[in-house]
């Protein structure tokens, strides 16, 4: 009965008309598109600093730019920053007052996709500093993440991931080195063009 009716209205117009398209790519994709990556969260720390070691917390965003290669890379870099708050003991062993840290790293993001999840491992230079000590402690940030994306929604693709990361500063003269590993959650976009 289908296709009865359909060869009986063959003779007119369909209702309406996509053109064709050269260059395709597909829309629930990002493959060999350039994309931009925002995301942030919070974070927990674990923080080791002349062996003293403490708890913090604090949160992070970010903000790539990056080009995926075929259906399963993508390469991206761009900022980081995050801030932490703790109450960070005194050589006696008793909490101090509030401390607000900032720091800021360039990382280069390599991520692994697999349909709507992706691994994410990433390292790059970085900038700590706090309101009691101005002058940055420069050191490095290696990470690995996990997440996923839902499907496109208007114009982006909307997900989460989790991810562990390791920092060190390196100071000079007789400071010792902050060590720290940060463990949280993001919520993140990414839109390609």
């Amino acid at each position: 009965m289908v296709l009865a009716r359909a060869i009986g209205m063959a003779d007119r117009d369909c209702p309406f008309w996509l053109e064709e398209k050269e260059l395709f790519l597909g829309r629930q994709t990002i493959d060999d598109r350039w994309v931009f990556h925002f995301g942030g969260g919070g974070k927990g720390m674990l923080v080791d600093q002349g062996g003293r070691t403490d708890v913090s917390f604090g949160g992070a965003g970010r903000f790539l730019l990056g080009r995926a290669f075929g259906s399963r890379w993508a390469l991206l870099t761009g900022i980081e920053t995050g801030a932490s708050a703790s109450f960070p003991k005194d050589d006696t062993g008793e909490r101090g007052t509030l401390v607000f840290g900032i720091d800021a790293v360039v990382p280069v993001v390599a991520r692994y996709r697999n349909l709507n999840t992706y691994w994410e491992l990433e390292g790059g230079p970085l900038a700590h500093f706090t309101e009691v000590d101005r002058d940055p402690d420069y050191g490095l940030h290696v990470g690995v993440s996990f997440g996923g994306t839902a499907s496109l929604r208007r114009f982006f693709f909307p997900g989460a991931a989790f991810g562990i990361s390791y920092e060190q500063t390196f100071p000079g003269g007789d400071e010792p080195s902050l060590r720290t590993v940060k463990i949280g959650f993001r919520v993140a976009i990414d839109l390609p063009f």
